[in-house]
């Protein structure tokens, strides 16, 4: 699941490890583990950047592309499944719900230091 989390969003435009440790809230060394197998699969890939050489730019690879692929068309039959008796009133407030619930879960885990 955390491979897939983590694919989506270097697919979505987030390539670097900081960005993707910031919006899937994941322990940096989980995320840095994860990173590591999806390498040995070939489903990612880094770059140094070219405008900060000290910054690595995480890709996706044409495996991890195909999976991404399929993952959204799955994504897409199951959210047809999962919202077929809501009205476009009920998904919208679903939304907002959820997204007030996400700022929360971030303000919690920005203000947890456990160094």
């Amino acid at each position: 699941m955390f491979q897939w989390r983590v694919l989506g969003n270097i697919a979505s435009g987030l390539t670097t490890f900081t960005e993707l440790l910031n919006q899937l809230l994941l322990d940096p060394g989980q995320l840095s583990n994860t990173i590591k197998k999806m390498q040995a699969k070939k489903l990612i890939g880094k770059n140094k950047s070219n405008i900060d050489r000290h910054q690595t730019l995480l890709l996706i690879m044409p495996l991890g592309q195909e999976i991404v692929g399929t993952v959204i068309e799955i994504v897409d039959k199951f959210y047809k499944v999962l919202f077929h008796d809501l009205s476009s009133q009920e998904v919208e407030a679903l939304e907002q719900f959820l997204a007030k619930i996400e700022v929360n879960v971030r303000q919690f885990w920005s203000g947890i230091n456990v160094n």
